[in-house]
């Protein structure tokens, strides 16, 4: 298993999914939102329980536990 880390562009990631959303009215937690940005910057599937909460996030890939 790798550990991925916040780094600057998961940050500016996470800046810019913040406004698109909130301009949505969709917002998510803090915490959610630097998730999805490592996942996406890093070009991986997040494997959730809450597919629901993160399908707000533009370009994510999501894989579900079966």
């Amino acid at each position: 298993m790798q550990i991925l880390s916040l780094d600057d562009n998961s940050a500016k990631k996470a800046s810019e999914l913040y406004k698109l959303l909130s301009k949505k009215g969709e917002i998510l937690d803090l915490r959610d939102l630097f998730i999805a940005s490592i996942c996406l910057n890093n070009n991986l599937k997040l494997l959730t329980l809450n597919r629901k909460h993160f399908e707000r996030v533009p370009g994510l890939e999501l894989e579900t536990f079966n």
